[in-house]
């Protein structure tokens, strides 16, 4: 690769999990600091704690390949990105959305570009076998909900207490008095600011997010559970 002038890049998402993951040996992360110091290889790694600072005290990995890392937070789309995702792939294939496609979209999957596709697969399968709109708008959504659930049911999860309540607060009474629980929703995009007023990014994670229902308490036991273990 380098007598070709290319350079290899290694992504590794969840890096956290993997230095969790007890299969996983020790001499990997030291092989790693190698490939970095040795053959200019880049790693690019995601942690799904929002921060590898802690990872960097684990004996496992050792602060030798880690202190080679910058931190730089990737958060969602603004709200313009969101749009061009939406409006141009389809456009190339000759299938073009009008507003109101647009904003159910919006609706369902806010700024997230993963949610934003699920949501305009279905919404192009259905313009292109020509479903009036209103019957389209429930199969889209029924579609969306579908798929993005599971998705959606981690991402409760991976919530801190401060902020689930702080978001039942702000879904009841649509203000928030935590500036702290407000700036870290707004941050991770659950949260959104569009045309001038706040809104929770999506209709379908507000409603599985407010149900009462086993699932979800299950959830919340869960996620208390996974941030003792990561503490």
């Amino acid at each position: 690769l380098q007598r070709r002038g290319h350079r290899l890049v290694i992504l590794l998402d969840e890096f956290d999990v993997l230095v969790y993951n007890e299969q996983i040996p020790r001499e990997l992360f030291s092989i790693f600091r190698s490939m970095a110091a040795s053959y200019c290889v880049s790693f690019v790694v995601a942690s799904r704690e929002g921060s590898i600072d802690h990872l960097a005290e684990d004996t496992k990995t050792g602060s030798a390949f880690l202190n080679i890392f910058g931190i730089v937070y990737v958060g969602p789309f603004q709200e313009d990105e969101a749009k061009d995702l939406i409006r141009m792939p389809s456009a190339r294939r000759g299938v073009f959305f009008t507003d109101e496609e647009e904003k159910l979209i919006l609706k369902l999957a806010g700024f997230f570009p993963f949610f934003l596709q699920i949501a305009c697969y279905h919404m192009f399968k259905l313009k292109r076998a020509e479903v009036p709109l209103e019957e389209a708008r429930q199969q889209l959504e029924k579609n969306f909900t579908f798929e993005a659930k599971p998705h959606f049911e981690y991402m409760i999860t991976r919530m801190q207490n401060y902020e689930q309540e702080a978001l039942r607060f702000w879904i009841r009474n649509r203000y928030m008095e935590d500036e702290s629980a407000r700036d870290s929703l707004l941050e991770k995009g659950i949260l959104i600011q569009s045309q001038g007023r706040t809104r929770i990014f999506s209709e379908v994670f507000e409603r599985l997010f407010m149900s009462p229902s086993p699932l979800n308490q299950f959830i919340a036991t869960v996620g208390n559970i996974i941030r003792g273990r990561s503490s």
